[in-house]
């Protein structure tokens, strides 16, 4: 999954927060992308479980790079 951070209603962090917290996403792969440049960010979602962070603007072929990375690592 790859969810920005600011979002109306629900956070891309309290989105990662909920998928941790089920049983069945619990490892589902979630990358995070923003715009934000805040180290505690990134670290909290690191913290959250975050498998990776994707900084906007991204370049397209970073993107696929970050995403065939997730697509190849073992997950639980």
């Amino acid at each position: 999954m790859i969810s920005d951070i600011n979002m109306p209603n629900m956070d891309g962090l309290q989105l990662l927060a909920a998928i941790r917290a089920t049983t069945e996403y619990r490892h589902l792969p979630v990358l995070l992308m923003s715009a934000e440049t805040d180290e505690l960010i990134k670290q909290h979602s690191k913290q959250l479980g975050a498998t990776g962070w994707i900084s906007k603007p991204f370049n397209p072929e970073k993107l696929l790079k970050a995403i065939e990375k997730v697509l190849m690592s073992p997950h639980d």
